[in-house]
Formats: structure tokens, C-alpha cells, sequence
């Protein structure tokens, strides 16, 4: 039987921890890109809607299917989003690029999409789609598959309609407002390449991840360094100074947590702009003539409303994970909810994010930094906590004025993508059941909310030191800032698993001349110096945070094969 799609935007939401499959999804014409990765499924029961959606850094695919009263197989028509849904069976696909003002993207409006279902439910398909732009005249073909996806129900809220926010273009700002780059990458290759590029680390990657040298073994995790958010906000302040040579350039606090990466930005004479002794950053020497860039962390709504006042051209390198974030706790505040955030109420990305929420009269949220203090929210919601002493415990990770009786009636869940995701999880789960034993296994959907906000490169990296742990290590080695909050979980998660853990900052943290190393211990925030750490070690796992480039890991490694005596041996291998 016939039946019509709709290739369109659609409300995004986070994958589910038990998500399945995999959905791959090229584009060309106007433009091209692709995209793939394992994808939420979820089936939305009052709207009869499957929505099938995957979203890498700062660009999402969405499929929403329209069966009618079941899902079945067969071939779904291609129509604009007005249609599909009015007219099931149909379907609706869409390919957009998600921004802090805008939202810009492509909207089928002929094509189809094919679905397969087998007889335990599990979907599979293919697609070809002609879309058109929401804003202009420009064109792309796309074109897709998907396979082994398992639907799984909606959360009550998801799938909200449009809004003309969400796909409204702000044209006042389209000559002032940078998110996609210059098209200046082919400029900058030379020159990221001297600066972040490393021998050592091509030649692990092309080993099977393993190198030995004399009688040492390297073994490096699979998934590592500078993940796609990461890479995107480093391209685009380097083309960001090829793009206005003769400007100042200024940086809202740090483009990531690097210091290596930094410095390198500093050099190219990039000014950082600090918080003042209010917490809030000093804009008063900004013009109109100048260019701001704003980290991969995103800045809060007050700042992003200060510098669009100032007139400033401004370069938005926000990660496309923390966007997603963003829209979670909007929906959550929209809906009456207090974003309950898993994160640090002092990291640039959490204040971001928290900060989305005030943009509604009620909104409200809390901050929790691990299992510890989410249990105290779960006693006050269960009835048994005291409020007075919650809001002293919690001063500085409120919304203002916060009201704990109020507040905790109906959460959301989210958190800074950075985090554990195990914690993560557990803490929504304990949250849940808190709620349950208060209001009712059949209520709780009323007064409770969750999705895994972590980010896909957060999730992999762990994943990856897991993997790497299952064959024995004499120790480990981890690189990256001390504030990178991704960097320190990964040193955590080592560190847990019995392996004897170093956090360092960078490579110079090893003493060539004494041997010694200076590193963070795991829970601490103050750097400590060892003599007497290399032992005997001759299996040596190695991996790096998120914002960590590939020269400092190839740096790391050859200053541990030199204070073993076997640096010739390695530059032979590499040669």
C-alpha cells in the first residue's frame, strides 16, 4: 500500500541509553554533507508518530514516520511537513543545523522512504529525497538507510510542533552572525597540521593501536583527542583569523579546556576576555568593529543578548551536543518542569545551559554534582529533607529564588555532556523512583522527565578506556587540562576499574632530566610531583580528553620512551 512522507524539521531528543541500529544519510546539490550514527527510535502513541533521528556535533536527520494506527512496512510518499501528518499513512525526514538564534535546514517535498519491518518488529529502510531550503531557493538530494532500529515509547512532551523560533531565520543578524565557518578550511590545513599533528599517533592508529618500543608496549585507546565539537570550534577560530586579519579578535573565556590549544590562539593574537571580580565577563572594551568568537561551550543568554547589543561580529562555535542540551531544558521550562542538571554549576557549559531556562517567567532549575547530592533531592521529593537546609547546600546552583516545596514537583533530567554517563544515568534513575514512591508508578510521567544528555564523543571515549582495560595495564596515562571536566571523568573511570591512573596536563608534565611526573590525582584540584612512578611498567595505556590535540599525545609517549632509554628506538619506528 502507498502511503506519503514529509521531510521536515522535527523536535529533537537525546538517545535513549538502550537505543539500537544505526542510520547513515548523505546530501549533495546546494549542499553536501552526511551524517550517521546510532539513532533515538520512539514511537509518540497520541500523535501515531515513529520519529527516527540522529544528530552529530551540530547537524541532525530526522525521519518522522506516519503509519496510521500501526507501524508496518511498505513505501512512504514524500511530502512538506502540513501534509504528511494530516494524511497517514505518510512520513517526514529532515536534515537541519542547529543554532543558538536560528535554526537552518532542508525540508523534503518529493520521494520516498522504504521501510522493512521483520517479525520481531525490528525496522529497517532505505530513502530518496529532493529537499528544499526553509529560507531560499537552494536545493539538495538526500539520500539513506537505516537498519536494526527498535522503537521505543515516546517520553510524555517530545515531539513539540515548530515554534517560530525554532524556524524562524533572524536576517538581522545574517551578516553579523557566523555559525558554519568561512569556507576557509583549505586556508587554515597547513597550519593546524604543524600545530596539532603528530607521527606517533598515525602510526598507533595505522598498528592496531598498539606500538611497542624496545620493551615497552602502548597500548591507545580507540576513541581519543579532539572529538568532532572540539575540532569544529578549533577550525573555526583559526579561519575566523584568516577571515578578519586586520580586526581584533576577541574569545569569550576559553575555546576549550587546553591550555596547549589556548596558546596557540594567543599567538595568533587572540584576546581572552575574563570574568571580573562580579563572575560576569568584562565587555566594555568591545565595539562594533570588532569580532567575537564564542567557545565550544556556548555562553549564557545574558552574555549572548550583551554582545549582540554591542553590534560585534559574532563567530558561535557552540557544540552542536551542548544545542541539544539547550533544547531539553527549554522544553522543560516551557512545560512547567525544573531542569534537574547532572553537572558543575561553575562550568561554562552549565551556566549556559542553566541559563536557557530564565528565558521563561517560571523557569527553574538545580544543579547537582554527583550521586551524593542528588540522593538529598531525592529524600526532599520522597517528603523526608528538611528546605531550609537544601537551599544552603544548593545557594550557588539555583535558579534565583528557587523554592524547593515548588520546585521539585515535577523535574526534568539533563546534564553537562561531559559527565560520567553512568552517573548520569544511575542519578536519573534514583530520581525516578523517588518520584514513583511519591506520586504513583502511574502518575510519575506527570512529574517526571529524563533524557541521556551526554554527548556521542563523551559516551565513546568512555566506552573506549573501558575496552582498553579489558586486557591487564601496569598503568595509565591520561593528557588533557585539569579544568577539562570530560578529561578528569576519564582519569576517574581508569582510576575505578584498579588501574594505577596519571592525569597530566600535557607532556611536559614528565621530567626528562629527573624522570619525575607532575599530575593530578584522581579528586584532587591541586597538581602533586612524583619521583618514584614508573616501577616496572611495560604495558602503558594511553588516552586524552576531548579538547587534547595529537601532538601532546605523541609528545607523552615519546617523553616516556625517553626516560626509559628507548627515545632512539621510537624515532626509528617513526621515521
Amino acid at each position: 500500500m502507498g502511503a506519503a512522507a514529509c521531510v521536515t524539521f522535527a523536535a529533537c531528543a537525546e538517545q535513549p541509553p538502550d537505543s539500537q541500529g544505526r542510520l547513515e544519510v548523505q546530501w549533495t546539490g546546494s549542499d553536501t554533507g552526511k551524517v550517521a550514527g546510532r539513532p533515538t527510535v520512539e514511537w509518540c502513541d497520541s500523535l501515531r508518530l515513529l520519529q527516527i533521528q540522529v544528530v552529530r556535533g551540530d547537524t541532525g536527520v530526522a525521519l518522522a514516520l506516519y503509519p496510521g494506527d500501526s507501524m508496518l512496512g511498505g513505501t512512504y510518499r514524500v511530502l512538506l511537513p502540513a501534509r504528511a501528518d494530516s494524511a497517514p499513512p505518510a512520513s517526514a525526514v529532515a536534515v537541519r543545523w542547529f543554532a543558538s538564534t536560528a535554526i537552518r535546514g532542508f525540508q523534503g517535498d518529493s520521494g520516498s522512504v522504504i521501510v522493512e519491518r521483520n517479525r520481531a518488529g525490528i525496522l529497517s529502510g532505505r530513502f530518496e529525497v529532493a529537499a528544499k531550503s526553509a529560507t531560499d531557493t537552494r536545493r539538495i538530494r538526500v539520500h539513506g538507510s537505516f537498519r536494526g532500529l527498535i522503537p521505543r515509547p515516546a517520553t510524555a512532551g517530545c515531539f513539540p510542533k515548530p515554534t517560530p523560533r525554532d524556524s524562524e531565520v533572524d536576517y538581522s543578524m545574517e551578516s553579523t552572525y557566523f555559525r558554519r565557518g568561512f569556507g576557509l578550511k583549505a586556508e587554515i590545513e597547513e597550519r593546524l597540521a604543524a600545530d596539532y599533528h603528530s607521527t606517533v599517533v598515525e602510526t598507533l592508529r595505522a598498528n592496531q593501536y598498539r606500538l611497542t618500543v624496545g620493551p615497552l608496549t602502548f597500548r591507545l585507546a580507540k576513541e581519543f583527542g579532539f572529538c568532532y565539537g572540539v575540532d569544529r570550534a578549533v577550525d573555526y577560530a583559526y579561519e575566523t583569523r584568516a577571515k578578519f586579519p586586520d580586526r581584533r579578535l576577541h574569545l569569550v573565556g576559553e575555546i576549550i579546556h587546553n591550555p596547549h590549544v589556548n596558546q596557540k590562539l594567543r599567538n595568533m593574537g587572540v584576546r581572552f576576555l575574563s570574568r571580573g571580580e562580579d563572575g560576569e565577563f568584562d565587555f566594555s572594551d568591545l565595539t562594533a568593529e570588532d569580532v567575537v568568537i564564542m567557545p565550544a561551550f556556548g555562553v549564557t543568554m545574558a552574555d549572548f543578548e550583551r554582545l549582540r547589543g554591542i553590534g560585534c561580529v559574532l563567530v558561535d562555535t557552540t557544540c552542536g551536543s551542548v544545542l541539544n542540551v539547550w533544547k531539553r531544558v527549554d522544553g522543560y521550562a516551557r512545560d512547567g518542569f525544573t531542569a534537574l542538571i547532572h553537572g558543575k554549576h561553575y562550568h561554562e557549559e552549565t551556566k549556559a545551559t542553566a541559563s536557557q531556562v530564565m528565558k521563561y517567567p517560571d523557569g527553574r532549575y538545580l544543579v547537582v554534582r554527583d550521586m551524593a547530592e542528588a540522593r538529598m533531592v531525592c529524600e526532599f521529593i520522597e517528603g523526608k529533607g528538611d528546605a531550609g537546609a537544601l537551599a544552603s547546600h544548593f545557594r550557588n546552583a539555583v535558579s534565583p529564588g528557587f523554592d524547593f516545596d515548588q520546585g521539585l514537583t515535577r523535574v526534568g533530567l539533563a546534564n553537562q555532556t561531559t559527565m560520567l554517563s553512568g552517573e548520569s544515568l544511575a542519578i536519573a534513575e534514583e530520581v525516578r523512583k523517588s518520584v514513583v514512591r511519591r506520586y504513583g508508578e502511574a502518575a510519575a510521567v506527570e512529574h517526571f522527565r529524563s533524557f541521556d544528555t551526554i554527548c556521542s564523543a563523551t559516551q565513546e571515549r568512555q566506552d573506549a578506556v573501558v575496552a582498553l582495560l579489558t586486557e591487564p595495564l601496569d598503568l595509565m596515562v591520561v593528557i588533557g587540562g585539569y579544568n577539562s571536566s570530560n578529561t578528569c571523568h576519564l582519569a576517574a573511570l581508569a582510576h575505578s576499574k584498579g588501574v594505577r591512573t596519571y592525569h597530566i596536563e600535557d607532556a611536559d608534565a614528565i621530567e626528562t632530566e629527573t624522570g619525575a611526573i607532575r599530575h593530578q590525582p584522581i579528586g584532587s584540584n591541586r597538581e602533586e610531583r612524583v619521583e618514584e612512578w614508573w616501577g616496572t611498567a611495560r604495558l602503558i595505556g594511553i588516552t586524552a580528553g576531548a579538547s587534547t590535540p595529537n601532538n601532546k599525545i605523541g609528545e607523552t609517549i615519546a617523553r616516556i620512551c625517553a626516560i626509559s632509554g628507548v627515545g632512539p628506538q621510537l624515532q626509528a619506528l617513526i621515521a
